[in-house]
């Protein structure tokens, strides 16, 4: 994941009940990638990043920016 402007990153999801704490991405450095191994995830399952922003302290999820699949938003929301 590239994230250059954030604190820290998290990859969450049906395999960890969308904790942010379960599964945080390792820092590469100044180039703004982050990294992580997630062990038992399987096809299908839901997962989206975390990022905690460095400038303002915002947490916002993000989708795969490689994803091949995205469901719609189930959640009724508008």
């Amino acid at each position: 994941m590239w994230a250059p402007n954030a604190r820290q990153v998290s990859v969450i999801g049906d395999f960890n009940g969308w904790n942010a704490r379960a599964h945080v991405m390792r820092n590469l450095g100044v180039s703004g990638i982050w990294e992580t191994f997630v062990p038992d995830v399987g096809n299908g399952d839901r997962y989206k990043f975390e990022i905690l922003s460095r400038v303002d302290g915002a947490r916002l999820q993000k989708t795969d920016p490689y994803g091949v699949f995205f469901e719609s938003d189930a959640s009724g929301a508008a």
